[in-house]
């Protein structure tokens, strides 16, 4: 199905055990200074998410100290992708983590592995963007023009896939029909330098800084050909098996994230609010303030809940992919029992700009 999948395969599984040598060391290292500030907070709680726009909930909750005011002490643990903390998360190392859909939950769920989805992280638009080298303007103008050439994605069972995936089939192709290379997103750009690949499928602050740099131009948004829509691109997941024991701590962890989203989606809209949010983003080092403004934020639901036909049509392509084994009812992926408990508690959501054009988070 994918090119010198072998090899590739055989660097990914490198790729990841370095990844989660890295992730253990590091949620090691918060353990400790959670075990030292015991005396702080009531309850500790070690979250891992990627550093970007797509995770400033946690983000702005955690620098205005919302957690602290729900007697919480919640310890952000960095990690390059969802799909390499799973181990950790079900081993109850980690209690929750913030990424995107990928096949690692679904076999995770096969195996009876203690966890489940409890809010969306990021739906359409998503900000994802089919990005081609300049050296293709005029060559590649649609996206059945990238018939038989190198895309790079992120991995070939995350999310990422699932878009490259179901876009081709929206214009009548498969990902069969393109070379897939597997990088990192940083990578994306010193690849199209040297024509290792000709496009990728690339997030954002990626995306834009490809077209800034005049490495590449955008020849389409996945979000136009994806259906259903909105797209859930994943969302927080959380150990079953401590949620039960800490359900007072996952209520008061939820009420305060979402006061936070509903604060993102203020300055999604261009509320009073944006020069706050885009400093406190600057301040987590998503990126500077000028960069900030410059790329498109991901938008994401304004409730906290998850479009469960998205994730089921990704669960129904992963399948057909053969990367699963066994399809799971939505009982068994997501609940929304506790974005419903934290919206109760909050209150009426926020009015948003009337101005705004721009969809997602409402």
């Amino acid at each position: 199905m994918f090119a010198n999948q072998e090899n590739r395969q055989a660097s990914y599984a490198l790729t990841n055990k370095g990844n989660k040598m890295i992730a253990r060391i590091a949620i090691a290292s918060v353990l400790v200074a959670a075990s030292i500030s015991a005396s702080v907070a009531q309850t500790k709680i070690v979250v891992a998410s990627t550093r970007s726009m797509g995770s400033a909930g946690l983000l702005i909750a955690d620098e205005k100290g919302y957690y602290k005011q729900m007697g919480l002490d919640v310890q952000l643990v960095g990690i390059q992708s969802a799909a390499n903390i799973m181990a950790p998360l079900a081993t109850g190392e980690v209690h929750i983590v913030e990424g995107g859909m990928s096949v690692g939950f679904f076999n995770g769920l096969e195996q009876k592995l203690p966890f489940i989805m409890i809010y969306d992280l990021v739906s359409t638009p998503l900000g994802h963007k089919f990005i081609v080298r300049n050296e293709l303007k005029g060559k590649v103008n649609k996206l059945s023009d990238l018939r038989g050439m190198r895309v790079g994605i992120n991995s070939q069972t995350s999310v990422t896939a699932y878009e490259l995936g179901k876009s081709l089939e929206a214009v009548g192709m498969t990902i069969k029909d393109v070379d897939t290379r597997i990088l990192g997103f940083p990578q994306a750009g010193p690849a199209m330098v040297n024509g290792a690949i000709d496009a990728a499928l690339i997030v954002q602050p990626w995306a834009a800084t490809l077209q800034l740099d005049n490495i590449g131009f955008e020849l389409a948004d996945p979000d136009d050909f994806v259906k259903p829509s909105p797209i859930s691109l994943g969302g927080g997941y959380v150990n079953t098996e401590w949620a039960a024991k800490n359900k007072p701590a996952l209520r008061d962890f939820m009420t305060a994230t979402m006061r936070a989203i509903r604060e993102y989606c203020v300055a999604y809209h261009g509320g009073a609010n944006r020069a706050d949010v885009v400093a406190s983003a600057s301040r987590a080092k998503i990126g500077t303030p000028e960069n900030i403004e410059k790329f498109q934020w991901p938008g994401r639901n304004l409730s906290g809940e998850v479009n469960m036909p998205s994730i089921l049509d990704m669960q129904e392509w992963f399948h057909a992919q053969g990367f699963t084994k066994q399809k799971f009812p939505a009982s068994l992926i997501y609940t929304n029992e506790y974005v419903v408990a934290a919206n109760e508690k909050l209150g009426p959501m926020p009015a948003l700009n009337p101005d705004s054009k721009l969809k997602g988070c409402r």
